[in-house]
Formats: structure tokens, sequence, C-alpha cells
């Protein structure tokens, strides 16, 4: 199957996806819990994909709506649910720094500010990608 026929309608998609997923046509629609004839109906577009059905197909083939309704980037959903949990607290200890970078940018005084973006820099270098506030903007506080 090429490029241009997987891409081509959401049938041709949901089938490229499930034969991926080495499902069969029946397999599926037991997941689904429809009958085999409405999976060989979508992927021969003869029936319009639904947006609940076309969800629920998503979550069992690990695969993005977006390329399923209409080809657009790419076809495998990386994120599971526990690369979520796991993110949880990083994203946690980053809304901490940004509310700790916040308090730094209220100071006033124009010397202070340029403190404030040195200390800030020195705090978080180790734990973000910060060179190109090294290369662009320290030069002219330092």
């Amino acid at each position: 199957m090429s490029y241009i026929q997987i891409k081509s309608t959401p049938g041709k998609r949901l089938q490229y996806a499930r034969k991926k997923h080495g499902l069969t046509q029946e397999e599926l629609a037991e997941a689904l819990n429809v009958c085999r004839a409405t999976i060989w109906k979508l992927e021969k577009d003869k029936v319009p994909l639904k947006k609940t059905i076309a969800l629920s197909i998503c979550n069992i083939l690990k695969i993005k709506y977006d390329w399923l309704w209409c080809g657009e980037g790419s076809m495998k959903n990386d994120l599971s649910f526990n690369d979520i949990n796991t993110a949880i607290p990083y994203l946690q200890e980053l809304q901490n720094d940004i509310a700790i970078m916040k308090i730094y940018s209220r100071l006033t005084m124009h010397d202070d500010k340029q403190k404030a973006v040195y200390i800030l820099y020195n705090m978080f270098q180790d734990k973000y990608d910060l060179s190109d506030i090294k290369n662009n903007f320290l030069p002219n506080i330092i």
C-alpha cells in the first residue's frame, strides 16, 4: 500500500492502522462492540466515519484522531496515560519554577532586573536549555 493510498480516505487510513496494529476486522469489531460488516463498510468508505466511533478506534489502535479523520500529522499517538502521569510531577515543578521567574521579573529597578535575570539563569541553567539566553542576553548584563 503506497503513502498516497494510506492518506486518501479515512477508510483506507483505518484499514492501514488496523493492519499495522495486527488486528483483524473481526477483532476490531469486537473491541468496538459492532459487527465485522461495519468495519468492512468503514474501511471501504461505504458509510461515513462518525466522531464517536473514530475516537474509540483511535483509543484502541493508539493512533491520532487528526490522522484518522483527515490525514494530518503522524499516525501514531505516542502519549499514553502512563506517560502523562509520569509527566505531571515535572509539570508541577516547572509551574513552581515559572512562579519563581515571575517573582524575579516583577523587580522594578533596572539594575535589579539585570541581577534577577542573572540569578534566574544560574538557578535554572542545569534544568533547562538556556543557551539562547546565555548567548543573546547575558553578555549585555555581565
